[in-house]
């Protein structure tokens, strides 16, 4: 773990240091490195203030998520009034409780307030009331991949098919495989097997864009497939999939996303939109 801090404070505490704004629940790879700031302690924190703190995190593990690498921007930080002008927190290669892998995160705010005695006592930056952020958010190709092929996903799939037959699993499903064909256009190919017949290959071409805030696949329809399926297969794996790629809560209480644009590049998605802040937290709430 690499800890790199930029300071131009008045005073300058140590939690403040070590622990500013990293989310939800962080515990260290290889243990806590300890910080050196000068005749600082704990009890300083009601009355530090600080001009920039910058914190670049590098293989870290959280609660329910790990980080390749955080960095986290703090501009005119004020512990005493519970104060700050502005925050940007860039994550790159993250996992997410939901098996999602993030390419890259960032969240850009603007000056919030906070509760100083929640810091102190809590480990946890709770906002006096809501903040609005950029977000950016990029997915490739790779680990969406990594997502739609993991046992839970694939077991979803499974059950909603089988809520169409009356609850008799009829179909199996293995091999997802998603594929950018460019502009909006998306593939999905997957392995079925239907009842005790032999494994078939099936094929599903679609979009993928923004719909009322989420990523989003539409238009979904099997265009190739050799096994016979159940009826309305193809909206019920599209339903499925909208469910469990599901970025408005990746944050969980912490922030909500919400897209608002997508972009294509080569194997990746690029997603820019808002997120609801209420609350940044780490160690134990």
């Amino acid at each position: 773990m690499t800890v790199r801090l930029t300071l131009s404070p008045r005073r300058a505490s140590i939690i403040a240091l070590s622990a500013l704004f990293c989310l939800q629940g962080l515990v260290f790879a290889e243990g806590v490195t300890p910080l050196n700031a000068g005749s600082a302690s704990m009890v300083d924190l009601p009355n530090t203030s600080a001009k920039a703190i910058t914190l670049d995190i590098e293989d870290a593990r959280f609660a329910s998520r790990s980080v390749g690498r955080l960095k986290l921007e703090a501009q005119g930080v004020d512990f005493r009034n519970g104060a700050l002008n502005s925050l940007r927190a860039t994550m790159q290669s993250g996992y997410f409780d939901n098996n999602l892998k993030v390419d890259e995160l960032a969240l850009v705010t603007r000056g919030f307030s906070f509760d100083p005695m929640e810091l102190l006592n809590h480990q946890r930056f709770l906002l006096t009331q809501p903040v609005t952020a950029d977000v950016h958010l990029t997915l490739s190709e790779d680990n969406l991949n990594a997502f739609f092929s993991n046992p839970k996903t694939i077991e979803k799939l499974e059950n909603a098919i089988a809520r169409k037959t009356a609850g008799v699993k009829l179909v199996t499903l293995s091999n997802p495989s998603l594929t950018l064909r460019g502009k909006d256009a998306a593939q999905m190919n997957l392995t079925v097997v239907v009842g005790q017949a032999v494994a078939a290959p099936m094929q599903l071409d679609g979009k993928l864009g923004v719909n009322n805030g989420k990523l989003a696949f539409r238009d979904l329809a099997v265009t190739a497939s050799q096994a016979a399926l159940p009826v309305d297969v193809s909206r019920t794996i599209e339903k499925e999939l909208n469910k469990a790629i599901d970025i408005e809560r990746l944050g969980k209480d912490d922030f909500q996303v919400r897209a608002e644009r997508l972009t294509f590049g080569r194997k990746l998605i690029r997603i820019d939109g808002t997120a609801s802040l209420t609350r940044l937290s780490f160690g134990k709430n």
